[in-house]
């Protein structure tokens, strides 16, 4: 399966489509009411779903052109709590041109990955809030820590994102990994992250 935003409806080829010009938002947000999910203050988003996009036990999907935000899963519990903008659980994904930006959970707030050899191309996560857990923009993990599970990222961007202690450690204002769960990443920048460890 592969969905595909960034059209503006007249193109004759997926080509010719423009992610940056023509969004295609996938919102969180079901009563369209939220305050600034980025900046704060975090407002009216107890309503908001849990996670926006949800893939588990998929193969060789792609996503491809989104902006995926507003997801709200900070005070849910188990595998809700993380993954507010993407939970993929046991799933090969490619994400290519997406933005994923305003969203919290408890960890990894932007994407939440379990046991899944994801890939990341050309995309962005901006603020993105972890809170009382691990992973602003991303969490990574293997389901056994003998058996390791690689995620590439490439030329994409990790902006603003925060990691805020509580009940949890607020670790990696970016990306948190596992043992066991390596990152190939290149050609990526990092800038004004931020991990409020609990120590």
């Amino acid at each position: 399966m592969a969905l595909y935003g960034g059209f503006s409806g007249s193109e004759t080829n997926r080509d010719a489509r423009d992610p940056e010009l023509n969004r295609t938002v996938l919102s969180g947000d079901l009563n369209g009411d939220d305050g600034d999910a980025v900046n704060g203050p975090w407002a009216d988003m107890g309503e908001n779903a849990y996670h926006v996009v949800t893939a588990t036990n998929v193969a060789d999907a792609v996503l491809d052109g989104f902006t995926i935000t507003r997801g709200w899963s900070w005070q849910a519990t188990g595998w809700n709590s993380g993954g507010a903008g993407l939970l993929v659980i046991e799933s090969g994904i490619t994400f290519l041109n997406c933005t994923v930006t305003g969203n919290m959970a408890h960890s990894g707030s932007g994407m939440y990955l379990y046991d899944s050899p994801a890939s990341i191309s050309n995309c962005t996560f901006s603020g993105n809030w972890a809170v009382d857990g691990r992973g602003g923009a991303i969490y990574h993990r293997a389901a056994d820590y003998e058996v390791p599970v690689t995620v590439t990222i490439r030329a994409s961007r990790f902006l603003n994102n925060v990691a805020m202690p509580g009940g949890g450690p607020g670790d990696a204002g970016a990306i948190w990994c596992s043992f066991s769960s390596p990152l190939d990443i290149d050609g990526c920048l990092f800038e004004g992250n931020e991990a409020r460890w609990r120590f």
